[in-house]
């Protein structure tokens, strides 16, 4: 297995822990406090390993790395506060987190080739079945 599925796959397992506890938290934090206390988590978690390994971090940068990242930063606080919303909602977690995944799915496959990926006919198909399944758990009854 290549360095960068396993990274997914632990991005993906925090993901949907992050799900879970954004459906549980939604009930006691105000939707425009839970995106500052969880990006101001990743920020601390950020720094304290950057100062623990000042010497073997290189911090480098482009203004386009730094425009993209500002963006991504946009994209960060509106999952996180419209998650929050709308698990405030009563949105069951194996609701929301399925039509989550269903869209970001469908949006990186739209905008994946335009950033050069290639798209096979097994990852066209693939990416149907785990959007079909995000579809099925998502309009499922509770």
């Amino acid at each position: 297995m290549s360095n960068g599925v396993m990274f997914i796959g632990v991005a993906a397992l925090a993901g949907g822990c992050w799900s879970a506890l954004m459906n549980r938290a939604a009930a006691d934090t105000n939707p425009l406090l839970a995106p500052m206390i969880a990006e101001a988590t990743g920020v601390f978690i950020a720094l304290t390993i950057l100062v623990t390994r000042y010497r073997d971090v290189q911090l480098e940068w482009t203004s386009r790395g730094v425009g993209l990242l500002l963006l991504a930063g946009v994209c960060v606080f509106s999952v996180d506060y419209f998650t929050v919303r709308a698990y405030g909602t009563g949105l069951a977690v194996s609701t929301g987190a399925p039509i989550f995944l269903g869209g970001a799915i469908l949006v990186t496959t739209i905008i994946g080739p335009a950033l050069g990926d290639q798209l096979s006919g097994t990852k066209l198909a693939g990416i149907a079945l785990v959007a079909a399944g995000a579809v099925m758990l998502g309009t499922a009854g509770e």
